[in-house]
């Protein structure tokens, strides 16, 4: 490769990465443009809770002031959570790992756990609408928002000669319940616990994005889920998680009101959690992390199943040298 060709491949690959940071920046605008609404929107969700099923409340008149601090309560619970990936420990850990970094499956072409193909795209392509450079074409967009929405619709969109694979988001689930498994333990129950200072730069979803944002039909909007009507109602981020309450299904709520009101058994298996409140395997909080995922910067802890360690002694030595080598607390669970 000639040295200018080398120059522009580095050039790019540090805009790319700018680039992925900038999504959730780009998305912060239309989230906060509802900011006042989604609260309003999750209090009067909590309030209805009440009027359905505590009579021995209705007509208090502290129940509005309680509903408001009951909102607060469920947003800090999500945010203080743990964030986890799971994975199933004899497949994560069946060859010594090479990488230093948990990779998106655009860029390192996984084919086991969720599919990679048109489908993934066409979600990801609606929730963070890389191509359509979202809150930068109106006449009050900075010069910056302009070039990152430049970036994004350059780097982001598949088709695109300067496709990065890095800018694609990695995804966790928010374990707001503290199961011991994490509440994408279909995935399998091991996990990492991602480290808490990537969430200030993350978006979040109130259910598994494949179940929502892929749909041909919104039975809420009674229209088709565009990528416009996804950001503007249902992207939330770290500071604004009242979406969140709002989207999430019934039976989520009630796990997310329970948990908040003291009324949950934490370290529960999460198949159990699932089966009491009916919940679908990919019953979740979602998170997208718009950054690189670093195992010795970005990981607290791995967390692994006993019953998953079932490949023998070298997956055992293959999970002690990798957290050996990331310096990486392991902790293990029935």
């Amino acid at each position: 490769m000639s040295p200018s060709k080398k120059k522009a491949r580095i050039r790019d690959e540090v805009l790319a990465r700018l680039a992925m940071q900038e999504t959730a920046s780009l998305m912060n605008k239309a989230i906060e443009l509802t900011l006042d609404r989604d609260a309003k929107a999750a209090q009067e969700r909590v309030l209805k809770h009440f009027d359905q099923t505590r009579a021995d409340v209705q007509g208090n008149p502290l129940l509005d002031k309680y509903s408001k601090e009951l909102v607060q309560v469920m947003v800090k619970l999500m945010r203080d959570a743990d964030l986890n990936i799971n994975f199933r420990a004899q497949e994560f850990f069946a060859s010594s790992k090479s990488d230093s970094k948990y990779m998106t499956k655009f860029e390192k072409h996984r084919q086991a756990g969720a599919p990679m193909g048109d489908t993934r795209n066409e979600v990801e392509m609606k929730m963070f609408r890389y191509g359509e450079r979202v809150g930068v074409d109106s006449s009050t967009a900075t010069t910056g928002e302009k070039a990152a929405g430049a970036r994004l619709a350059s780097f982001a969109v598949s088709t695109s000669p300067k496709f990065a694979g890095v800018i694609r988001p990695r995804y966790c689930s928010v374990n707001f319940p503290s199961v011991i498994d994490g509440m994408g333990a279909q995935w399998g129950r091991s996990h990492f616990v991602l480290a808490d200072h990537l969430k200030p730069n993350m978006t979040f979803i109130h259910t598994d994005s494949f179940d929502d944002v892929s749909s041909k039909y919104d039975p809420i909007a009674k229209t088709k889920n565009t990528a416009e009507h996804v950001q503007s109602t249902k992207m939330a981020n770290y500071h604004h998680m009242q979406r969140l309450i709002v989207n999430m299904s019934n039976n989520l709520f009630e796990l997310l009101m329970d948990t908040s009101l003291g009324d949950t058994a934490p370290r529960e298996k999460c198949a159990i959690i699932k089966k009491k409140y009916n919940l679908s395997p990919t019953s979740y909080v979602e998170g997208h992390i718009h950054a690189e995922l670093h195992f010795r910067r970005d990981i607290k802890k791995i967390r692994i199943c006993n019953t998953e360690k079932n490949g023998g002694q070298k997956v055992a030595e293959n999970i002690r040298n990798f957290a050996t080598k990331y310096n990486i607390q392991v902790e293990y669970f029935d």
